[in-house]
């Protein structure tokens, strides 16, 4: 499994304070936050920089980090696009697509959340240990 941190902390819980005000107002807290981590991709090098994101129903292609706390596979995806310009990777444009615009429960709207832009060197860096721990 990769359980992502980001400056010491789980995805999962930073997304958990991202989505707290969304599951809030639509009447289920416990949602927010609500994920796991997703088994090793065969190839983090290529995962982690998404060349191997995908179309998501309706959403536009992005890569999967977190996977329902249930433990089956795309109940609850968390989704992003990852990027790799200059010397920095940035993960952006972050969805739950089953909270979509389209979405008869409510509409999570991630955009006043920046995501996260890494050192390109510290990143892949953390992909070697991620290749090599397997």
């Amino acid at each position: 499994m990769v359980n992502i941190r980001v400056d010491g902390r789980s995805l999962a819980e930073i997304m958990r304070d991202v989505e707290a005000r969304m599951a809030a107002n639509e009447g289920h807290p416990s949602l927010a936050g609500g994920y796991n981590a997703i088994g090793r991709p065969d190839n983090p090098g290529e995962y982690y920089v998404g060349i191997h994101s995908q179309q998501w129903g309706e959403s536009e292609t992005k890569t999967l980090l977190l996977d329902c706390e249930c433990g089956c596979p795309g109940c609850w995806p968390l989704l992003c696009r990852i990027e790799v310009l200059g010397d920095a990777v940035t993960w952006r444009d972050f969805e739950q697509p089953h909270r979509g615009p389209a979405s008869k429960a409510s509409f999570w709207d991630y955009s006043a959340f920046e995501g996260f832009t890494f050192s390109k060197e510290q990143y892949f860096a953390a992909l070697s240990a991620v290749r090599h721990d397997a």
